[in-house]
């Protein structure tokens, strides 16, 4: 009998071990800072999120979030994706990254503040600050965000659906027809009733910006972005005229081409969609 007990114990044991070693993966809500020395602990006044993949994690702050209208920037935090340490000392000087109580729905991350000088109550220099992230709570026009970044469940009754690159805005030049061709990265992923918008300045996934706009398709031929009416020129299947007047009375036409997001996104987001790149000779 007693080494059955004992057998049972040390299997508790193991599988709540195995419990709290679990990768931490995928969207996060950040609930609150922790700190030494017994200080009470700080509720944050904004939204934060923390989305971990397979190859890097990164800070998700809310910039607008109105009228199922969203405004996001991503910042990476580390140039590796987070593991489980256990609250244990990491590296050299014992200040690395620890990530422990890990479990399905949430984990703990404590770092070193050398780095933000701001205010001291919220950020306590040299000290170690530990923030606690779940899975409950995360509104569903974020976690429909991500869910659209991730390519998934976008099947829809429109032809829009799916991934696209805005290859350029339309102009002329002596009654000419030419593109002018961005200085960063725009796509737009189309879902059923909601089209999600990236703007990447950089081919890393660092300062990028998402917008997530609801989406009426009253035809092939015209669509509403939020609070845009756009016009649609399709020119084939895979590539469309979008036209619409952003308020001062002038009128944007853009070009737009179906391709995946640029491949750094895509790697940190899992999705393996073609991609379409402009080619202009270099002696041009």
């Amino acid at each position: 009998m007693k080494k059955i007990l004992t057998m049972v114990l040390c299997l508790m044991a193991s599988t709540t071990i195995s419990a709290q070693n679990v990768t931490p993966k995928g969207l996060y809500r950040m609930t609150k800072l922790s700190y030494e020395n017994g200080k009470a602990d700080h509720i944050p006044e904004f939204a934060q999120y923390k989305y971990c993949s397979d190859t890097i994690p990164f800070t998700v702050m809310v910039s607008r979030d109105v009228e199922k209208e969203l405004i996001v920037q991503f910042r990476q935090d580390e140039p590796h994706p987070y593991s489980f340490t256990g609250d244990v000392a990491v590296g050299i000087d014992g200040h690395g990254t620890r990530i422990f109580d890990c479990e399905e729905n949430g984990f703990k991350l404590k770092w070193y503040n050398t780095v933000r000088p701001g205010s001291e109550a919220i950020f306590p220099m040299n000290e170690f600050i530990t923030e606690t992230y779940v899975r409950d709570g995360i509104p569903s026009t974020i976690k429909r965000m991500f869910e659209m970044l991730e390519m998934k469940n976008l099947k829809s009754k429109h032809r829009f659906s799916g991934s696209w690159t805005l290859v350029g805005a339309m102009s002329e030049v002596d009654g000419m027809p030419v593109i002018l061709k961005q200085t960063v990265s725009v796509s737009k992923i189309y879902g059923e009733k909601e089209v999600v918008m990236v703007v990447s300045p950089s081919a890393s996934i660092a300062q990028a910006i998402v917008y997530y706009h609801p989406l009426d398709v009253k035809s092939e031929a015209n669509i509403i972005e939020g609070k845009n009416d756009c016009k649609i020129e399709w020119k084939n299947k895979d590539c469309f005229i979008l036209s619409f007047n952003p308020g001062d009375g002038t009128t944007i036409k853009e070009l737009w081409k179906r391709s995946g997001l640029r491949q750094p996104l895509q790697t940190v987001f899992g999705t393996h969609e073609p991609v379409f790149e402009l080619k202009i000779p270099s002696t041009f």
